[in-house]
């Protein structure tokens, strides 16, 4: 396709005011309404926007900061959002690296907001698949134990934060927001209790679905190139092979182990991260014999159509 550029002023004009528009703090985010009659509240992840929009309702505008293929690790936030953040009542964290760069700064910009964090008693467990998922006393022989990769060890000190990849985090997470919701707005108490338990109800639906879909498939193992999906994992019984290493591509020694686990544990299916590196996860597939590679979207909106899409991308994959 081509592009063709006039040499006309009043066009040039035009584009450099819709540029400086588009630039503006004042320019309002795509998925933030007005209505200076209610609450505001900003959140990391879409995830958390899904369950502060399920028990809010309309009572509050939601903004998000990190979308849907966004690096939460490097992520940083738009004029746009720092200028709605500013009138934010709560702000939800769960967690995630970003946060860590940028708290401070968000506080800084609303000094008033109230800072919650919606993973609250929630127990995090190590970033890369491995021996967290198996019972107590039992044998890590499995393959994210035999073919961990080198740096297993050093990475199995970080804690993984995708914690709402868990039905037992998701309700956890549903309460924490419930709770500031009530603090923050008492006369709308009842409102959002009823839709906690709304929530709470499809949460465990969702759970029981994806048990169902699981229940019967042959094989536990999966392979992921960025190893997301631990607390999945965790709450189903199976076992993430994960392709990088500390958010590295696999080196040689890595990828023989990865090649022998793909072999072992007859892994046709390669998932990868929406946004991640498909060059690397094509090769990976080359290399391995993978005859398919499946996108999932960490960040994905709908929670729980986004939990039921994985059980039932798994059920194919491990049938």
């Amino acid at each position: 396709m081509k592009v063709m550029f006039r040499k006309s002023i009043p066009y040039i004009i035009l584009i450099m005011a819709m540029l400086f528009t588009a630039c503006s703090p004042l320019a309002k985010p795509a998925n933030l309404e007005e209505d200076p009659q209610k609450m505001q509240v900003t959140v990391s992840i879409l995830p958390q926007k899904w369950f502060v929009d399920r028990i809010a309702g309309d009572l509050v505008i939601t903004q998000n900061l990190v979308g849907s293929g966004d690096s939460p690790h490097t992520y940083e936030p738009t004029p746009s959002q720092m200028a709605v953040l500013e009138k934010s009542a709560l702000y939800f964290t769960i967690g995630i690296e970003f946060e860590e760069a940028w708290m401070d700064k968000l506080i800084a910009a609303n000094p008033t907001m109230k800072v919650v964090d919606s993973s609250s008693g929630i127990e995090r467990i190590p970033m890369v698949g491995g021996h967290h998922h198996h019972d107590e006393g039992e044998e890590h022989d499995h393959a994210d134990h035999d073919h961990g990769t080198e740096g297993d060890e050093h990475e199995a000190e970080a804690l993984d934060p995708h914690v709402w990849f868990s039905p037992d985090n998701a309700k956890q997470i549903a309460e924490n927001i419930a709770k500031a919701l009530i603090e923050q707005d008492p006369k709308n108490e009842s409102i959002y209790a009823n839709n906690l338990k709304a929530l709470l109800a499809e949460i465990a639906r969702t759970d029981e679905e994806i048990t169902s879909l699981l229940k019967d498939v042959s094989r536990r193992h999966f392979m992921i190139v960025h190893p997301a999906w631990g607390y999945f994992a965790h709450a189903y019984d199976l076992h993430m092979i994960p392709v990088e290493i500390g958010g590295n591509e696999p080196g040689p020694a890595d990828m023989a182990k990865i090649l022998e686990a793909v072999e072992d544990y007859q892994i046709s299916v390669l998932f990868v991260e929406k946004g991640s590196n498909m060059s690397l996860a094509q090769s990976i597939a080359r290399q391995a014999g993978i005859s398919e590679i499946i996108e999932w979207d960490p960040m994905a909106y709908e929670w729980a159509e986004n939990m039921l899409s994985l059980g039932r991308d798994l059920q194919k994959a491990l049938h």
